[in-house]
Formats: C-alpha cells, sequence, structure tokens
C-alpha cells in the first residue's frame, strides 16, 4: 500500500532563507556616522564661481581629514596648524550625517554626505561642497565593507 504524498517543504524553506539572508543584510549596514570614520583627502570643490575653480580646487586638495568615533582632525592646506575638534552627531540617515563641531568654544553643524564608501561631500555653504576620497587602508576597508553588504544573499 502506498503512503500518500508528502507536502513539499520547499516554499517553507526558502521563506525561511529569505528571510534569513534579509535580516543579516539589514543588520550588516553601517551608518553614515559609522561609515565617516576614517581618513578623507580633499578632490574637489564645487559650487564655486568658474573663475575661482582652481583655486578652490587647489584649497580643497590641501585639505585632510580624519574622523575618529567622537573626535575630527582636520588638516588645513599649506601654513596652517591642524585642528582638533570634538563632535557629535545630530542626524543622520544612511547617506548622510548632520555632526556639531566645537573649536574655540564656537559650534558649528557640519553637513557630510556619503555618495559612496570611499566619496563623501562636506558642504561648507549652502549649494558649495568639497569633496574627499578614503585614503590609505580606510579606502580598503570601506571597499570591503561595501562589498560585503552588497554580496549578502
Amino acid at each position: 500500500m502506498r503512503s500518500a504524498p508528502q507536502p513539499s517543504r520547499r516554499p517553507e524553506a526558502f521563506a525561511f532563507a529569505l528571510f534569513c539572508a534579509l535580516a543579516f543584510a539589514c543588520g550588516c549596514q553601517k551608518t553614515a556616522s559609522e561609515r565617516l570614520v576614517g581618513k578623507w583627502h580633499g578632490i574637489k570643490a564645487e559650487g564655486v564661481v568658474p573663475e575661482a575653480q582652481q583655486a578652490a580646487n587647489e584649497a580643497a586638495t590641501g585639505i585632510d581629514v580624519e574622523f575618529k568615533k567622537d573626535v575630527v582632525l582636520i588638516k588645513p592646506a599649506r601654513d596652517r596648524d591642524p585642528m582638533t575638534s570634538p563632535y557629535v552627531v545630530l542626524k543622520e540617515d544612511r547617506r548622510s550625517v548632520i555632526v556639531v563641531t566645537e573649536h574655540d568654544g564656537a559650534r558649528d553643524e557640519q553637513t557630510l554626505t556619503l555618495d559612496t564608501d570611499d566619496l563623501m561631500r562636506w558642504q561648507v555653504l549652502p549649494g558649495k561642497t568639497v569633496t574627499f576620497e578614503r585614503v590609505g587602508g580606510d579606502k580598503a576597508k570601506g571597499a570591503a565593507s561595501a562589498s560585503a553588504s552588497a554580496s549578502t544573499p
């Protein structure tokens, strides 16, 4: 005597695998402030008048920035001294973060947008930005975290 066919468990197995993959992918996503941590080098200025573009780009390429968990180190161009400032995250989403910095008693809001894990824009003034590229070993870490979250099933 034959037994009745057993119902397939494929839909349940597929649903469970999909749920696990989505939960893992969501858990691995870094916030904008976490992705901000690292060393950055200025590569260009945007939003300036054409007559000032060359000078603005030269100034931008002279800036190095390093974000740590709650401190930022800014190394400006040429003869200016580096500045260190604590910062606090005011607001963030996946791509952008607004931080409040404090230097010499002045508090300033800074808006930073991460176009990719290795490209960041700092809004210096409304409509005027400096674009930074992640440098050194930090660049490889940014690419690795991006590919790890992209390759998650």
